[in-house]
Parts: structure tokens; C-alpha cells; sequence
């Protein structure tokens, strides 16, 4: 869901080629004016070797998906610290030394 396109060119002229997340990756050096075009090409190779292009038609279609994966997500378990995790004191920790100046 959060590497999906969505929306066709009307959503590519609204946010600027975000929309065409696939696109935006693979050519992040071309202009957004192009991701449409491109993206049938992309869409057309990916069916040849048997990829999911992830595509919506709209943003209403991709909008409910996304809700629940963020819910999920927000709902997942901590990972542990010597995983790679964090806890509040170590995020605070780093406020106060500046390194999260923008939280």
C-alpha cells in the first residue's frame, strides 16, 4: 500500500508525480510529466514476468487500504532495543540533545 500508484494523471497533475509511487522510485531523475507514460510501459513488464503492479484508479479505492495498514502498523509489537528498537527514554535522550529538534 505505501508503494502503490494511484490516482492516473489527474493525481499526478495534484501532487506533483507522488502519486506514481513505482514510477517515482525506479526514475527519481525524470521529470513527473513522464510517469505516465512510463507507467504503462512498467505495468506492461511487470504482467510479462509475472510482478503485481501494485496500481489503484483512485485515491478513494487506496485511501481504506492505507488506513488499516497504518492501524496495523500502530499496532505492531516494539522491537526490542538489541534488535534495533527504541524506548521513550531514548527518544527523549535524543530530543534533548538535539537530534530530534523537529518532534
Amino acid at each position: 500500500v505505501t508503494s502503490a500508484n494511484w490516482g492516473g494523471v489527474f493525481g499526478c497533475f495534484m501532487t506533483g508525480g507522488l502519486n506514481l509511487q513505482i514510477e517515482h522510485h525506479l526514475f527519481p531523475a525524470i521529470s513527473f510529466m513522464h510517469y505516465p507514460a512510463i507507467s504503462k510501459i512498467v505495468e506492461d513488464e511487470a504482467k510479462k514476468r509475472g510482478l503485481v503492479y501494485a496500481s489503484y484508479p483512485r485515491l478513494s479505492t487506496i485511501m481504506p487500504r492505507y488506513i488499516k495498514f497504518m492501524r496495523d502498523v500502530g499496532r505492531a509489537e516494539d522491537v526490542p532495543v538489541a534488535e534495533g528498537g527504541v524506548t521513550a527514554e531514548m527518544i527523549q535522550q535524543r530530543k534533548d540533545d538535539g537530534v530530534l529538534s523537529i518532534l
